[in-house]
């Protein structure tokens, strides 16, 4: 099922952005098809991790998919708002509607990553995972600003609303969304085989590929206008597919244990 999921949602995926750049419809049409395909996969990704959280027994597993579920609707909600024009009049302090709901949506995939390794906390030195995470993203965050970010704004001629409004993503992004993936990848790699790494890793292949869209986004947005179609809209579907999949497989996994423990249960027959 994994697998399967994400074959048809890379060829959804692939077939959304290629009829908008090939301008099917004219330019009215391919935002509309880049617009609907955008959120149509969002709300489709999202319905598969909350009925795989539904079916996952494990009580903290149970609430981490939940909440990441939860965060894809979320976000497909806000990139609606934006394709239908909801977010086209400014509210206070200079969000609009969609900004709202896609804050919410980071800091409910935040508290899904968390829940995933908070019970770990006996077994685990967090302080160290959170130092970890902590050092990683500032490197990260300070590369990419001295070898991008400050270029970029200088040629555009300094700050400006645009510029700050996607500097305000890509730091959400980072705090909300790459330090907690980061925590995620430092326990899996202390605690070894007992922690699946198959979902764990769809997730943040899914995060980091988030991450990287929301980059090229500023960079077409603030060089000329995001095209329909466009790297970032795929790297955004691509992203809620790995997640839908990375879902999937853990309900997968926990039904296999369930099987081979059942399997090798004293009362069972030989």
């Amino acid at each position: 099922m994994p697998v399967l999921i994400a074959v048809i949602g890379l060829g959804f995926a692939a077939l959304v952005n290629t009829a908008a750049l090939l301008q099917v419809g004219g330019e009215s049409g391919a935002a509309t098809i880049s617009g609907f395909g955008e959120t149509a996969m969002g709300v489709a990704c999202g319905f598969i991790i909350l009925a795989a959280a539904r079916r996952i027994v494990d009580g903290p597993a149970q609430v981490a998919w939940a909440c990441i579920g939860a965060s894809v609707m979320f976000t497909a909600a806000g990139d609606a708002a934006q394709h239908t024009g909801l977010s086209s009049t400014t509210g206070m302090f200079g969000l609009q509607f969609s900004d709202a709901l896609y804050g919410l949506a980071a800091m409910l995939f935040t508290a899904g990553l968390l829940v995933s390794i908070l019970r770990y906390m006996d077994r685990v030195d967090f302080a160290w995972v959170a130092t970890e995470a902590f050092v990683a993203c500032t490197l990260l965050a300070a590369l990419l600003w001295v070898l991008y970010l400050s270029p970029a704004i200088t040629d555009l001629g300094g700050m400006s609303e645009p510029v700050l409004t996607h500097l305000t993503y890509l730091a959400a992004d980072f705090v909300l969304m790459l330090a907690p993936t980061v925590c995620v990848i430092a326990v899996a790699i202390r605690l070894g085989d007992e922690y699946v790494a198959g979902p764990r890793l769809a997730v943040a292949a899914g995060v980091v590929l988030f991450v990287l869209s929301n980059l090229a986004w500023f960079r077409e947005s603030t060089y000329g206008g995001r095209l329909p179609g466009s790297l970032p809209t795929f790297g955004f579907m691509v992203a809620v597919v790995l997640f839908a999949s990375g879902a999937a497989a853990a309900l997968a996994e926990e039904q296999r244990v369930a099987r081979m423990a059942e399997l090798h249960s004293p009362g069972q027959a030989s």
